[in-house]
């Protein structure tokens, strides 16, 4: 096949994600979904190389390669409403945690850039795929999560995955036929993961159309979704007070100019013998969340630190990003955080800032939430 493009640039280039587990055919309607607003995506491959010295050489003994390849990919995308952390297979809806389907085995997912044909093709207004190249990323685990916002920019979410492999192909799509059994898979692209049950490349495949990119197809209320949601529309919900120096909420609270929000999910390869691949990347619950403030400090809350001791805190916070009509695109709340620092600086000619941390808990059932108005019209997809 001729090569019709020059380059690659981020018009021509749709990102979507399977449903779990990554082994298993995906040749459903809608088993691939698109994830939209992506700013940024990155992918970086390291292959371990194992050498072994032996008495009575200057050479090596062996030089191999006796561990799976460490991928690593993250996206970045503007945070509009809960659409994409429900196709990332969080829990989205704000009922208990967040990382609660995480917690079981076989919920990881594949990856899929399609790439468009030709220079100056939108990837989301292609129909076929067929013969459009692919870079597909086999058995991804999420293992970061995180939200940015800060005044003069919209507020985005940053997704890390650990995965094991890495395919490049030309889609060639698929064919169905009828069998004793009911349908039949006669042809089609191999789907890139391991099968951890046997450590053997999965022999499943996937099927992928322009449907796939029209995420009304498979998430409610996208007639309604915001286009954006803009800084001056994040509010904040702290009910108790704080122990003391910076006031977050009240009728005239901190001017608050930014806030992150982090989610380091650990996980431990369980490896065994019979197979170069892990069994599972298993989440070591509790993880530790860190939420950071910075703003300006206009007066402090009365309070003196050396209570600490006896008087140690819990705090609940709510993270409220609306549209501009009022109503909710997403909400996170964290749950029984306590703080870990503080800061303030001042100098000439400038106001008083302050930098504030805290940390909390994140059990398999609760500690974080995350919810919106969208849902996933096939439950399946993210249920366990």
């Amino acid at each position: 096949m001729p090569v019709t493009r020059n380059r690659v640039i981020y018009a021509g280039t749709n990102v979507f994600i399977s449903d779990y587990p990554s082994w298993n055919n995906q040749t459903g309607e809608y088993n691939l979904k698109n994830l939209r607003r992506i700013q940024s995506s990155s992918v970086s491959i390291s292959n371990p190389v194992s050498r072994s010295r032996q008495i009575g050489s200057s050479s090596f003994a062996f030089e191999k390669y006796i561990q799976q390849p460490q991928i690593s990919v993250s996206l970045n995308y503007l945070v509009s409403d809960n659409s994409n952390e429900l196709l990332l297979g969080l829990n989205a809806t704000g009922e208990d945690g967040a990382l609660k389907f995480l917690k079981n085995s076989e919920k990881d997912r594949n990856l899929f850039f399609a790439l468009s044909d030709n220079d100056g093709e939108d990837a989301v207004e292609l129909n076929s795929f067929i013969n459009n190249d692919i870079f597909a990323i086999g058995n991804a685990f999420i293992n970061n999560y995180s939200v940015t916002a800060e005044v003069g920019s919209v507020p985005s979410a940053s997704v890390g995955f650990d995965a094991l492999n890495m395919t490049f192909q030309n889609y060639t799509g698929f064919l169905t036929g009828s069998g004793p059994s009911g349908p039949v898979v006669l042809g089609g692209s191999q789907i890139p993961s391991i099968n951890l049950t046997n450590g053997n490349k999965s022999t499943g495949v996937y099927f992928i159309t322009g449907n796939n990119s029209n995420t009304s197809n498979y998430l409610s209320n996208q007639n309604d979704r915001p286009n954006a949601l803009r800084p001056g529309d994040i509010t904040l919900e702290l009910q108790q007070p704080i122990l003391g120096g910076i006031r977050y909420s009240g009728e005239v609270p901190a001017s608050i100019s930014s806030f992150s929000i982090e989610i380091p999910i650990e996980r431990k390869d369980l490896i065994g013998f019979g197979s170069n691949y892990p069994y599972d990347k298993r989440i070591i619950f509790p993880l530790i969340g860190t939420l950071s403030f910075n703003g300006i400090f206009d007066e402090p809350v009365t309070g003196d630190f050396s209570n600490i001791f006896v008087d140690e805190n819990e705090y609940d916070f709510a993270f409220n990003l609306k549209t501009c009509e009022g109503a909710t695109g997403i909400r996170y709340e964290i749950l029984n955080a306590r703080v870990e620092s503080q800061s303030f600086d001042l100098g000439i000619d400038g106001q008083m800032t302050f930098q504030s941390q805290f940390s909390f808990k994140i059990f398999d059932e609760d500690g974080f939430r995350i919810s919106g108005a969208a849902r996933l019209t096939n439950s399946l997809s993210v249920g366990d």
